[in-house]
């Protein structure tokens, strides 16, 4: 018995799964593109240290609570003011202090500020975030030898 004869119809069913994968591949280099063109996916340059020092890490924060202190981050009319105080309500003055901004989605307008002493146990700095959003910022004071660290993102409206 014979086989029954192709139409020209049937003629292209091979060739729509070779499109199909032609056009899978396609988009699937798309994707691939963009997953590495667009964001190196670095989220710390130095993990394997960084995570070896998680000890101490942990031990600095359980000296920092066990302080009391307490801090409050404003910024208003292009200063960054921070305030400082201990675990009585007064104000800890003659502190060093010093400020890293950072956006979260971009990098390359990281800023590092000195917060001078304002007499009242407020520290400030002139800052104008050069664009509108999010911003990390992490300030890290001393005081009688007391290090003292605080993080908070801070949302700067255009």
């Amino acid at each position: 018995m014979a086989a029954p004869a192709l139409s020209s119809r049937d003629r292209w069913i091979p060739w729509y799964f070779v499109a199909f994968f032609v056009v899978l591949s396609c988009v699937d280099g798309v994707f691939v593109y963009l997953a590495t063109s667009t964001n190196p996916g670095v989220v710390a340059s130095q993990a394997y240290r960084e995570g070896k020092e998680y000890n101490a890490v942990i031990a600095q924060a359980d000296r920092q609570d066990a302080l009391g202190w307490r801090a409050e981050l404003t910024q208003t009319e292009g200063q960054l003011v921070f305030h400082l105080h201990d675990r009585d309500g007064a104000p800890l003055r003659r502190a060093v202090v010093n400020a890293r901004l950072r956006r979260p989605v971009e990098a390359g307008h990281d800023t590092q500020l000195s917060l001078l002493p304002r007499g009242d146990g407020s520290y400030a700095a002139p800052w104008d975030a050069p664009m509108p959003g999010q911003w990390n910022i992490s300030i890290q004071a001393v005081w009688n030898n007391q290090p003292f660290q605080y993080h908070r993102r801070l949302m700067v409206q255009p």
